[in-house]
């Protein structure tokens, strides 16, 4: 059986070769540009490690998918190579307290020679910087085609086995995708729903063939799509990294000194707060017909309080990135702001402000409390 696998994953190369996949001599395409956007070499990145005591983990599980098909393999393992320089620079950017469960996956052609089209090479486990960095050492094998979605389906079951919220990080170049990874993306969205991100990596140099990937982050409607040739210079993969997998450690508070008591001013006219909270579907700025009792008390209130003005604050939970969400909290602020301009309250008595995910009301490392955080909430100003 592995002399058939080997003689089939052989044909499989040269028929890359023969209909463009890894071809050098084409040159251009005439007017659509250069056949190569990114040069046909393989990349290296420097990494610095993040501060242990600056960053956590913003998601609970990390599965990495490596493209390990026939595409990878052409010109000497270029793209793989590409590929296993980059995730060792990442697993070296990480912080040694990152507290992920983490696990690398291949799909394509997999290290023991067998039929399986996607196999879990370490993990799901605490994060090792030491076992990552010895799965990578033992991916040198690569062929056959490129069954993204088999691994994606399988990341899913990985991720709902261990609860909590999860990031598919995919490393590939593209290339040679035969199957329906979008929407397998798409049905792991349905089923993970909140607690999946998707975040890609294009490791090819062929123009277009990051096209899959750029789907498969559109279909999950939390991550990003990069190219690998922008994250070779520290900053780059350090932002990348931030931006996608940690957040900013809690600020440990020092007590304040104690101070005087204010002398008790005894007023009937004293203004209690009163906060009125609008909750949000995840990434959704739409009010819900549940929410509609809830605003038209605090109209009530306003018509009351006639001589004061109201500030509107937009909030969101944590889940996917942090220009996103802080957009997301504006847009929720101002549909509170025109629905209560639409019951007659002045514009003018209203400020809609968005803070994004910095103001939390409640843990987001639970399902409930990023509900609570993605609100507005209505007080005088």
């Amino acid at each position: 059986m592995n002399l058939r696998r080997r003689i089939l994953t052989l044909l499989l190369l040269v028929i890359v070769t023969l209909t463009g996949c890894a071809t050098r001599d084409i040159g251009t395409l005439g007017e659509r540009g250069p056949l190569f956007q990114n040069p046909p070499e393989p990349l290296s990145f420097t990494a610095a490690q993040m501060t242990d005591s600056n960053f956590i983990s913003r998601f609970d599980n990390v599965q990495i998918l490596l493209d390990t098909s026939a595409s990878m393999a052409v010109d000497g393992y270029e793209n793989l190579i590409t590929a296993t320089n980059f995730l060792s620079s990442f697993n070296d950017a990480l912080p040694n307290d990152f507290s992920a469960n983490m696990g690398l996956r291949i799909f394509g052609d997999n290290q023991k020679e067998t039929w399986d089209t996607t196999e879990l090479v370490y993990g799901m486990a605490p994060y090792s910087h030491a076992a990552i960095a010895d799965a990578l050492q033992g991916v040198n094998l690569a062929g056959g085609e490129c069954p993204l979605d088999d691994a994606i389906n399988a990341a899913v079951a990985d991720f709902e086995q261990a609860g909590g919220s999860s990031a598919l990080l995919i490393v590939s170049d593209g290339s040679w995708n035969r199957y329906d990874a979008p929407a397998a993306a798409k049905l792991a969205k349905e089923k993970l729903g909140e607690r999946l991100c998707v975040f890609t990596v294009w490791v090819g140099n062929i123009r277009g063939t990051q096209v899959v990937l750029d789907q498969v982050v559109a279909e999950s409607a939390c991550g990003a799509a990069e190219n690998g040739a922008n994250l070779t210079e520290q900053t780059g993969l350090a932002s990348f990294i931030e931006n996608t997998f940690l957040d900013p450690a809690p600020v440990v508070e020092t007590q304040p000194a104690p101070v005087e008591e204010p002398a008790v001013v005894e007023s009937m006219d004293i203004l209690e707060p009163v906060i009125f909270t609008v909750l949000f579907n995840f990434n959704d700025d739409k009010i819900s017909d549940e929410m509609i009792p809830v605003l038209d008390e605090a109209k009530a209130f306003i018509e009351e309080k006639a001589d004061l003005t109201f500030v509107l604050s937009g909030h969101s939970d944590t889940i996917g990135v942090e220009p996103f969400n802080q957009e997301l909290s504006e847009r929720r602020a101002e549909t509170v702001k025109k629905w209560l301009v639409l019951q007659g309250i002045p514009e003018d008595r209203l400020e809609a402000v968005g803070f994004g995910e910095t103001a939390p009301i409640a843990d987001n490392d639970t399902e409930e409390g990023r509900m609570l955080n993605r609100r507005v909430d209505i007080a005088p100003k």
